[in-house]
């Protein structure tokens, strides 16, 4: 048989033609391979960009996490005398895992006398208002404590209380408590659950307070 050379030039051509078609498959088999690999990978993680020039003072054990489902807002006495153990009562004994806080000199006081302390009234009211509407909080926790410099210092509002109802701090306390506890449920419609802190044998021990007087 004749060797034909443009027969052969066709055959030579479709060869490379299948050559170059086959190599294109397989490198689109290991792009895809690869692909596939480095996804399957998670990518090493990248610190957070720092806005400070030097390193942390302290870095915290506890993670960022997000808000608990039932978080509490606690309203307390900014004394730093029963801070720790209010912290262990509400973590420990409440089991909280977090909670907002309202934290000012005798706590309750600042919402329970709109009369008499307007200003600091309007302002634990904001305080109190947005907490409850921000993080959609249902339960508050109100807190005081015993020997609160802010019921029984010889300032004008804790003499004049003394002097017109001849009650005792400890009696004022409770009364404005529950006067407290009440207006927060009439108000906003929350459970509110109220507790006094007293020392007791050098213990601090936490007391529940009835809402209603004689309960």
């Amino acid at each position: 048989m004749a060797h034909n050379p443009v027969l052969d030039r066709v055959a030579d051509k479709m060869k490379q033609a299948l050559r170059d078609q086959a190599k294109a498959s397989v490198e689109a088999l290991a792009g895809k391979a690869k692909q596939a690999v480095a996804e399957a990978v998670p990518a090493p993680a990248q610190p957070s960009p720092s806005r400070f020039a030097a390193g942390p003072a302290f870095r915290s054990t506890i993670p960022c996490s997000a808000a608990a489902k039932d978080r509490a807002l606690v309203i307390l006495c900014s004394s730093g005398t029963f801070q720790r153990q209010c912290h262990e009562f509400l973590t420990a004994g409440l089991r909280l895992d977090d909670y907002d806080l309202v934290a000012v000199p005798g706590g309750v006081q600042w919402l329970a006398l709109p009369d008499i302390l307007p200003k600091h009234h309007k302002v634990a009211r904001w305080m109190t208002e947005y907490l409850l509407r921000k993080h959609s909080v249902r339960r508050v926790i109100c807190i005081a404590h015993q020997n609160c410099s802010a019921y029984e210092d010889q300032s004008t509002l804790g003499t004049l209380a003394h002097m017109v109802t001849g009650k005792s701090t400890f009696e004022h306390q409770l009364e404005q408590l529950r006067h407290v506890g009440n207006d927060l449920t009439s108000l906003f419609g929350v459970g509110v659950e109220l507790y006094y802190a007293a020392v007791e044998n050098g213990d601090v021990v936490f007391h529940s307070v009835p809402t209603e007087k004689g309960v």
